[in-house]
């Protein structure tokens, strides 16, 4: 059961981290993607519910993703008000799987 059905997904300017878990919550994916390919790497991934950070690009990285008929969700988890960035991981995808089926 490696298949991603959560992605928590840590916005940059030109770096950002991928967190996939599968449906049991264990981490299946760990990927930094430069900006330019990270529609590529949601292509090769299989629909599923991703979540973000609120931030002036998740509008943005919502609608390029939403393209790819997945589901989003943003929210409010500040990256400054954690410690690690695992917990930073683990916040964006508990957020992500409280909504459900929230479309954006």
């Amino acid at each position: 059961m490696d298949k991603i059905t959560t992605v928590g997904l840590d916005l940059a300017k030109q770096v950002f981290q991928l967190h996939g878990v599968n449906a049991l919550g264990h981490v299946v994916a760990r990927r930094v993607i430069r900006r330019e390919r990270l529609l590529d790497a949601f292509a090769q991934i299989p629909p599923c519910l991703v979540g973000m950070e609120a931030c002036s690009g998740a509008h943005h990285w919502a609608r390029e993703l939403h393209k790819l008929e997945d589901t989003f969700f943003t929210g409010n988890t500040k990256f400054q008000l954690l410690k690690s960035l695992e917990v930073y991981y683990r916040a964006i995808r508990g957020a992500a799987a409280r909504i459900g089926s929230h479309h954006e």
